[in-house]
């Protein structure tokens, strides 16, 4: 396959690469091994699996975890008043991101609730993070105490 794409400057993208098999991971060392000069190998995931450290001394192989892809304060602004037409001050957009991690489809899920419910840009971070709670709630088995912990 890599042959037949050499010069076309590919990137291969494998996402969710925290749950990846030792079969998984083997695959992908040789693919990486494989790449050609133009070609890259794009690893997105949570955290770095265990045997992923080989990889990711690799120049064409470019790892992008948790960190990486959660949105900025000004970046959750942005969306919020673009996407949503919330007016979301810059303490408010910072409140959000705590409360989602920064995660992208937190976001938009909390933006789109308070947009929906009609509710002031105060409530948007409120929102989001009722829905981190209930998610912490619903893991911990109902255990109140956890949750508050998680």
């Amino acid at each position: 396959m890599l042959e037949a794409l050499a010069g076309s400057g590919v990137m291969i993208v494998v996402d969710e690469v925290q749950g990846a098999e030792p079969e998984a991971l083997a695959l992908l060392t040789r693919l990486a091994g494989q790449l050609g000069p133009d070609q890259r190998l794009l690893l997105l995931g949570r955290e770095a699996p265990a045997g992923i450290a080989s990889l990711r001394r690799d120049g064409a192989v470019v790892w992008l975890g948790t960190a990486d892809l959660a949105m900025t304060a000004p970046e959750v602004a942005a969306l919020c008043r673009q996407g949503f037409g919330l007016a979301v001050s810059e303490a408010e957009a910072q409140r959000l991101r705590a409360a989602t991690g920064g995660w992208t489809a937190a976001v938009v899920l909390a933006a789109s609730q308070a947009r929906s419910a009609g509710r002031a840009d105060r409530t948007v971070a409120d929102t989001a993070a009722a829905g981190v709670r209930g998610r912490a709630l619903w893991r911990s088995g109902g255990d109140t105490a956890r949750a508050r912990r998680a």
